[in-house]
């Protein structure tokens, strides 16, 4: 491991270089922006570091599988995705979000944390154990889809066609964080995730606002209904929405305790003059973890513009995110969700799914699963300090098509580790990674490949 460790400290250039040229290139799934061209680069950075590589195409984008390693050696499966957020205003960036810059000790770009770094991290890992010992000690099954950030639309079906060559003693997710001091985190599950928008109409064009006294708002019909759905203390007031909440327990809440409080610091990094419902230490921890929640993404009515124009609209929409925590069921919280506002009299209000969107279902793995633990053990090594274990990240993904057993998943257990910090700014302008963590994360990770060779010691 010495040898190995000195590897990729000597060749973190080459890391660095190679993370450029992917944070170089755009691969934006919901504007379909450079996706095809980041696959190809995928699959042929992956073919020249010794994968068998094929790429399969989807209705929507490509996913990348990628194997090494030999066939009677323990499988380790890892699940990333290529795709990255849209970059939103150019003008909030310090640098173009596309021509990746190191200052600091950090590098800046769209993608470089989520999650291109955690790619490469592994990939260079990867190279510096196949160099210094000939080959790896396990077989690397590795995933890499392009829909992501959009809900993996058609991960699942390719997870079931795929069920018998996926099998694994574990899986290492997409991304992975550490503490502000550079402790790692081992984060072990993720929240299901429903999008929805709701729309309300009322006449057949917009009219002038002196009609507003006879005719009907869609706006404050809308208004009412989303004030309906939440209230200010985050309660969601979905009949049954709370129902199949199986979480958090007694081993979660034992992890809870254990969790440092960097609430604080987050807070004031937020620029937040207190939490919901002036939530401080573990209550943020607990309502990160386990409580689910009803986002607005954004509404759209009316004029907007400068001035005034009086009008009254005749369409309002709004979108939302609402995430999920285990044991609750994207399918059943829809109609739930339809079913509330019909009775509620909302019958001028359409809900549907966001086009596109995939549903979510929120998974969670066992923290005291033999896999946790080996991972757990890696970062222990590497890091030379005790890992923080999270029950599970604030975050959504297809955590429970891995996480569920079959049919409705693969049955493994999961655990997120990478380059990540609270200060990554994923999805948001200045995306960045600390380089030291990048490093932390190659070492651990290569660690890992060896406690699993040898059976978790």
């Amino acid at each position: 491991m010495s040898a190995v460790s000195d590897y990729i400290d000597a060749h973190f250039e080459d890391a660095l270089e190679r993370l450029r040229r992917w944070a170089s290139q755009p691969s934006i799934s919901t504007e379909n922006v450079g996706i095809e061209d980041m696959a190809s680069l995928a699959a042929a950075e992956l073919r020249d570091c010794g994968f068998e590589v094929t790429v399969y195409p989807t209705t929507g984008f490509p996913i990348v599988l990628a194997i090494a390693g030999p066939k009677d050696a323990p499988a380790l499966l890892i699940y990333n995705h290529y795709d990255v957020q849209p970059v939103g205003e150019l003008a909030d960036w310090t640098t173009p979000p596309f021509e990746p810059q190191v200052r600091e000790g950090k590098m800046f770009g769209r993608g470089v944390a989520d999650t291109k770094s955690n790619i490469v991290s592994r990939l260079e890992a990867l190279n510096a154990v196949r160099a210094i010992t000939g080959d790896l000690p396990v077989r690397v099954i590795w995933i890499i889809e392009g829909e992501e950030e959009i809900g993996s639309p058609h991960l699942d079906r390719f997870l079931a066609e795929h069920r018998d060559e996926l099998q694994a003693v574990g899986c290492v997710w997409e991304f992975g964080s550490h503490t502000w001091e550079g402790t790692p985190n081992v984060i072990l599950g993720l929240k299901g995730m429903l999008s929805v928008e709701l729309e309300a109409r009322a006449a057949g064009r917009d009219l002038h606002s002196g009609l507003a006294a006879y005719v009907p708002s869609p706006v404050w019909r809308l208004v009412w209904a989303l004030a309906e759905l939440r209230s200010p203390d985050g309660r969601i007031h979905i009949p049954g929405f709370y129902d199949r909440v199986t979480v958090p327990t007694p081993a979660q809440e034992k992890l809870l305790d254990k969790l440092p409080d960097e609430s604080e610091r987050d807070r004031e990094n937020w620029g937040l003059s207190e939490f919901l419902n002036g939530m401080k230490g573990k209550d943020v921890y607990r309502a990160g973890n386990f409580s689910p929640t009803a986002n607005i993404l954004g509404i759209n009515a009316g004029y907007t513009g400068a001035g005034t124009k009086t009008v009254l609209p005749h369409t309002a929409m709004a979108k939302l995110d609402i995430r999920l925590v285990p044991d609750q069921d994207p399918e059943e919280i829809f109609q739930a969700l339809q079913a509330f506002l019909r009775d509620r009299g909302y019958t001028d209000i359409e809900v549907r799914r966001i086009s596109g969107e995939g549903d979510l279902t929120p998974g969670i793995s066992d923290p005291e699963s033999p896999f946790v633990q080996t991972v757990v053990r890696a970062l222990r090594v590497t890091g030379g300090r005790e890992p923080v274990v999270i029950p599970s990240s604030n975050g959504s993904g297809p955590i429970g098509s891995f996480v569920l057993p079959p049919p409705r998943g693969l049955g493994l257990q999961v655990a997120a580790i990478g380059t990540g910090y609270p200060d990554t700014r994923a999805h948001g302008p200045n995306e960045n990674i600390r380089l030291d963590d990048m490093r932390r994360h190659m070492h651990g990770f290569a660690r890992l490949l060896e406690l699993l060779a040898g059976g978790g010691r």
